[in-house]
């Protein structure tokens, strides 16, 4: 548990709450785009290993990019899906 010496009252601690799940809404969304970024990376470094005859981490890498490139598809469909609902 965070222990915060400055925070005294029950009201201060409920606005830091409210401040951390603001910020973490913002981060994420651009969760998506950081995803789709790393997995298009590891897929570059994948090309390379596999160029430089280093096969076994260059289909790990692959497949690494592939489960990055899923895990997008799948963020932005539960996204719409939620419009969708709401």
């Amino acid at each position: 548990m965070l222990v915060v010496s400055g925070l005294k009252t029950n009201s201060d601690r409920l606005k830091l709450t409210v401040e951390i799940i603001e910020v973490a809404k913002k981060v994420s969304r651009y969760l998506p785009i950081i995803v789709f970024a790393y997995a298009g990376l590891t897929l570059v470094f994948a090309i390379m290993n596999i160029l430089e005859r280093n096969i076994i981490l260059g289909i790990i890498l692959c497949l690494l990019a592939g489960f990055g490139l899923q895990l997008t598809i799948k963020i932005v469909l539960m996204r719409i899906r939620w419009k969708r609902e709401s």
